[in-house]
């Protein structure tokens, strides 16, 4: 028998051994917690404050893509954000649009309970801003 074909006869031994493995053993595809189903992280509320130059016709924060809160009226604007607990401090991402022409600032402070308040500022041209503000405790 020529070593090609030993190759090839061993080979098809090893597959047909091997075939029904997965029935045999139960082997199944490992299940993945749905998003929905996890548990939501623990939140805790933290004092902000939220000052703008001139009078932004839209202001949001969001967190990870969830609308923490749109201010509406006048500013500074000051409240509660419920934020995850732990450690890490937040990535906040604020949306600004203003009908003024120029240079725009946003400042948002963050004052959590048992730590040093901090404080963030960020500029806008051309009257829009979508700018992700980070927070080190």
């Amino acid at each position: 028998m020529s070593p090609r074909a030993a190759f090839f006869l061993t080979l098809l031994g090893v597959l047909i051994a091997g075939a029904p493995l997965p029935w045999l053993t139960g082997a199944a595809e490992p299940s993945v917690p749905a998003a929905a189903e996890t548990e939501p992280a623990a939140r805790q509320a933290v004092y902000a404050t939220l000052r703008a130059t001139g009078k932004p016709e839209k202001l949001q924060l969001r967190l990870h893509g969830e609308l923490l809160t749109e201010v509406t009226g006048d500013l500074p604007w000051e409240g509660e954000l419920l934020l995850p607990e732990g450690d890490e401090a937040p990535d906040i991402e604020v949306e600004a649009i203003w009908t003024e022409p120029g240079e725009q600032a946003v400042t948002l402070t963050l004052e959590p309970d048992g730590r040093e308040a901090c404080s963030s500022t960020r500029w806008a041209e051309n009257g829009t801003m979508h700018d992700v503000f980070h927070f080190v405790w």
